[in-house]
């Protein structure tokens, strides 16, 4: 677990891309994943710092695109589903729908949805299937996380326009034998985060593993 502030209000590392951040007096969660084996094959080095029953009240959900270990349906239907979810896609939405979620909402890039003090604005990302990044907003204070976006020009142009005071970043390399990469590598998220600007930057999608070896 690892708290840090970078002047927003908190910081929980739960998990892999999982983390509560507490903003403008809300509590947002990012890109739940708790159950192993995501696709089969992939699980957490380290469990999750809770159980998804365990998180408490939560004020917002904030899901990046479809992937399992983003998206756990299994871990959605014991939390908070009071809560807002914010995802990428239309089909996403029908799946958390369907676990009890009342209040979803689909943001294309660039477009904003309003919670409380806090402005949740939908960015670029890069990855295998669709996904957005997120930045939260109060004020002059500001968290961008950016799913497992791969390198590319949009995080420059994030860096410009948001200037982050704290960027959550993957930093993993994820990628399939044979395959392209599919997620940001340490050097670049070192990279971006000299292009974001951020105050703070913290590593996020740095603890799994896959089982199968062909993977």
């Amino acid at each position: 677990q690892k708290r840090i502030s970078g002047g927003v209000e908190g910081v929980l590392h739960v998990g892999h891309s999982t983390h509560l951040v507490a903003l403008g007096g809300l509590r947002f969660l990012t890109d739940p994943w708790f159950y192993d084996p995501a696709f089969g094959a992939l699980a957490h080095e380290r469990a999750p710092a809770v159980l998804p029953s365990a998180l408490g009240k939560l004020d917002v959900i904030l899901i990046s695109h479809d992937h399992a270990d983003h998206a756990d349906l299994r871990a959605l239907a014991e939390m908070d589903r009071t809560a807002a979810v914010v995802v990428d896609t239309e089909e996403l939405a029908k799946k958390v729908r369907g676990v009890g979620f009342a209040s979803v909402s689909v943001l294309a890039v660039a477009e904003k949805k309003t919670f409380g003090e806090v402005t949740v604005t939908a960015v670029e990302a890069l990855h295998d299937i669709h996904e957005i990044g997120f930045v939260l907003a109060r004020g002059e204070k500001s968290v961008y996380f950016a799913g497992d976006t791969a390198m590319s020009p949009a995080i420059a142009k994030i860096g410009q326009t948001f200037k982050p005071t704290l960027s959550i970043l993957p930093c993993d390399g994820t990628r399939l034998t044979g395959g392209a990469q599919l997620v940001m590598t340490p050097a670049d998220a070192v990279e971006a985060a000299k292009q974001l600007g951020s105050r703070v930057v913290m590593p996020s999608h740095a603890e799994a593993h896959f089982s199968d070896p062909i993977a």
